[in-house]
């Protein structure tokens, strides 16, 4: 390997590492917010699903 190709990869490296860091301090204090809406979402998918779940769904499964 060259030395250009050495430092190109090193500077690779960096922008990676912080564009990383960025786009963790850009969504850190949405994170609840987002879990949050995750959940709800999770919970009304699952009360959909109970309640239009008939009895010949449940035979197919078995």
């Amino acid at each position: 390997m060259s030395i250009t190709s050495i430092a190109k990869n090193k500077a690779k490296g960096k922008l990676k590492k912080q564009a990383k860091k960025l786009v963790f301090k850009v969504i850190k204090p949405f994170l609840p917010f987002i879990l949050i809406i995750l959940g709800i979402v999770f919970a009304v998918c699952t009360v959909a699903d109970s309640l239009f779940t008939t009895d010949e769904d449940m035979q197919v499964a078995e």
